[in-house]
């Protein structure tokens, strides 16, 4: 059995495949009191294609907490937001930046 058939089989694979899921990231710059962050959510799906796995794999960012079966896990993303935060101030309002497709 393979590394990623296994990861497809563990619990947490199967409780997000087909759920929806957000992701969120973002950064702060202490010195310039900015900040900005980007949140996704949508349904989410297991990547069991291996093609489809490899790239970001190789070219994507290394995983903070490394596990014995790694999943990687795809987002299409519906409201996708963000939020910038400059001078200690929010850009454009206090409510949160939404971007549409």
């Amino acid at each position: 059995m393979s590394a990623n058939s296994e990861a497809r089989r563990s619990a947490p694979a199967r409780a997000i495949d087909r759920a929806v899921a957000a992701f969120r990231t973002g950064d702060v710059d202490v010195a310039r009191r900015a900040a900005w962050s980007v949140a996704v959510t949508g349904p989410a799906a297991v990547v069991t294609d291996a093609a489809a796995r490899d790239r970001p794999l190789r070219s994507g960012p290394v995983s903070r907490v490394p596990a014995r079966h790694e999943v990687l896990v795809r987002i299409e993303p519906e409201p996708v937001t963000g939020r910038e935060l400059a001078g200690g101030r929010p850009q454009g309002g206090v409510e949160p930046a939404r971007v549409e497709d």
